[in-house]
């Protein structure tokens, strides 16, 4: 196996693509007036929990992809920074990301089944 730079490359623009996403979807809530009226009922606060969540997987395949494990939540995480709130900023690294990430499938680590533990008596 062959180690190029193409997933630390895809890891960080995916880390830059969901904090910057992050920020910028933040920002956008908390400044508009509408958020503080949807906040006061549920709906509000499940959207923040969505947000968080989809741009959180982001930033998690981006640590994957640093770390060349787990290619598929590498992959997700990639694919998901395409969501970009960003006003296209976010598009910026994102596509590069996830090129980067899918064709460096190779190089990522084959998990391994975890093996019954033998038991002498």
């Amino acid at each position: 196996m062959n180690k190029t730079w193409k997933p630390i490359a895809g890891g960080i623009l995916d880390i830059i693509s969901g904090v910057l996403n992050l920020y910028v979807t933040w920002y956008a809530m908390v400044s508009s007036s509408i958020f503080w009226r949807a906040q006061e009922k549920v709906s509000g606060t499940i959207q923040i929990i969505a947000i968080v969540l989809v741009f959180g997987v982001d930033i998690l395949g981006g640590i994957y992809a640093l770390r060349r494990k787990k290619w598929p939540i590498a992959l997700v995480g990639s694919i998901t920074s395409l969501f970009s709130m960003a006003y296209g900023l976010g598009l910026i690294w994102a596509i590069p990301a996830l090129i980067f990430v899918a064709i460096s499938k190779d190089e990522f680590v084959k998990a391994e089944k975890p093996t019954k533990p033998v038991l002498k008596g």
